[in-house]
């Protein structure tokens, strides 16, 4: 193959089943749901497969926040799944900073069972350039010297005001409220157009490049609806089925 793994190639491979783009899309009060892989060698087994699902849940415009309901589950070629539940309040801001959070780790083996000491629980909160959290007892400190997101919420970050942005942004990436990237850069590279359904689409196209972090490439409609998200390793793609297609992942690392 001769093109990068991108939005275009994913559809010229038939390896991506474009949503449909409608108004229960374009509500954040609607659930939306992301099919993830992660490859590991690009074969068919030897990945990972994973649901991240989010919604608005509550608007406070006396605080000017949102509160976002988070789910993710995914399983990995060791039989384990790993499911994520999250409570995260954010700024209604530019990036739709996080200003607090609550989160659920679990996992389970292969018969579906709890394997306890894997669990833990990460409340936080971000207040005057500094992120505090407590994962399990034990508690953490980031400085923050830029704007940040986190993954979790970055749908929300381009369903606010950051899918506005036409120049070049600088921010700090806290991948999975646990790893803090500094020095990272949105840049935005302008429209592509795509078909869906047989209709000519229009995307924005953003590139995210920094220290430490695969360069990332985001496509998004331009009502905010974030459709594709792309790096080295990693897919997140906005699907009508996915649970469809984590169920039969989950079915051939059992019957492997």
């Amino acid at each position: 193959m001769d093109q990068p793994l991108d939005l275009k190639s994913l559809q010229s491979l038939e390896s991506w089943s474009a949503p449909h783009i409608d108004p229960i899309i374009s509500d954040p009060q609607k659930p939306r749901s992301y099919l993830w892989i992660a490859q590991h060698g690009y074969q068919e087994i030897d990945h990972e497969m994973g649901v991240f699902s989010f919604k608005c849940i509550q608007e406070d415009s006396k605080s000017n926040t949102i509160t976002l309901d988070i789910d993710l589950k995914r399983a990995g070629i060791a039989n384990h799944e790993h499911h994520i539940k999250a409570k995260i309040t954010c700024k209604n801001d530019l990036f739709s900073t996080p200003v607090q959070w609550y989160m659920k780790s679990d996992f389970t083996n292969s018969e579906d069972q709890l394997i306890p000491r894997y669990s833990l629980i990460k409340q936080g909160f971000y207040q005057e350039g500094y992120i505090s959290e407590t994962v399990n007892g034990a508690n953490h400190q980031f400085q923050i010297a830029n704007h940040w997101l986190s993954d979790y919420s970055l749908p929300a970050s381009f369903q606010g005001s950051l899918v506005d942005v036409r120049d070049s942004i600088e921010f700090d990436y806290f991948q999975e409220f646990s790893l803090l990237k500094k020095n990272q850069t949105l840049h935005y590279a302008g429209k592509e157009q795509i078909s869906l359904y047989d209709e000519s689409v229009n995307l924005l196209y953003f590139q995210h490049f920094g220290i430490g972090n695969l360069p990332y490439e985001y496509w998004v409609t331009e009502s905010g609806v974030l459709l594709l998200a792309v790096n080295a390793f990693n897919i997140w793609m906005l699907h009508d089925e996915p649970e469809a297609h984590y169920q039969n992942h989950i079915n051939r690392l059992k019957n492997r």
